[in-house]
């Protein structure tokens, strides 16, 4: 574990047993269940990946719903079986004893894997980023704004390259949300700022979507993406929860 201490800023710590790690977080008026754990995978290897993923999400669902006490086997430990499915947009759904689940997103970093799951009503999206892919040639002009710069480095208190790894992870949670990625929407295009009152060491952040509108779908400038971010190891982790109705299934 990471040292990461902060029920009080939105964030429980349920289970820490290697490799295995569950966070339950508080984004926005929703709540987010997300897990991490080292995989040693290697890029290319898709079949590796899916399979970890399954292994985590059952993993994760099981502690979901022990915790909330709705998981019903029969008496008999039967362990749930979950189906990764994607939308044409790409973005992974889920298939729990075949029927639809909750709201999943995915990341990877450095042979890790993190998982987000949601209730209903809201879709998520989960991405980690860590300052080594934020080089002093990365053309910080192309997918941060001045403001965001400015204002990201005055709650963080480091340099231009922590800040950038913070706000990317953070844009690239919410495109994962919305379910378009960055080729439907620029990174300029989502505008990430630190919400009123947001403080260390886990940040809230508002988003508004700006500039060109997602293609084939009106989508509101002021949008209802509430992004948490919070450190973990080298790597900042962001979870973005856009508020929707009738979406998955209630954990």
């Amino acid at each position: 574990m990471s040292g990461l201490k902060v029920k009080s800023q939105g964030i429980e710590v349920l289970a820490d047993v290697r490799p295995l790690e569950v966070f339950q977080l508080s984004v926005g008026y929703g709540m987010v269940f997300c897990a991490f754990a080292r995989t040693g995978y290697s890029y290319g290897k898709r079949t590796d990946r899916n399979t970890d993923k399954l292994t985590l999400l059952s993993k994760l669902l099981e502690l979901v719903h022990r915790k909330r006490k709705t998981l019903d086997t029969g008496g008999q430990n039967k362990p749930l079986h979950v189906e990764i499915r994607y939308h044409k947009s790409g973005k992974p759904f889920l298939l729990v004893g075949g029927t639809p689940g909750p709201s999943v997103s995915f990341s990877y970093s450095d042979g890790s894997i993190w998982s987000a799951l949601c209730d209903n009503d809201f879709s998520c999206g989960i991405d980690a980023a860590g300052r080594s892919e934020f080089s002093f040639t990365y053309p910080f002009h192309r997918a941060f704004c001045s403001e965001e710069l400015r204002r990201g480095r005055e709650i963080t208190q480091t340099d231009s390259h922590e800040t950038a790894a913070l706000l990317w992870s953070a844009k690239e949670a919410v495109v994962k949300a919305i379910g378009c990625g960055f080729h439907q929407l620029e990174p300029l295009h989502v505008r990430i700022l630190p919400h009123p009152g947001s403080f260390g060491p886990a940040f809230e952040f508002d988003t508004e979507i700006i500039g060109t509108a997602l293609r084939g779908s009106p989508y509101p400038q002021k949008s209802s993406i509430t992004v948490r971010s919070f450190k973990h190891g080298e790597d900042w982790i962001s979870v973005a929860l856009e508020d929707r109705k009738n979406v998955g299934k209630t954990l």
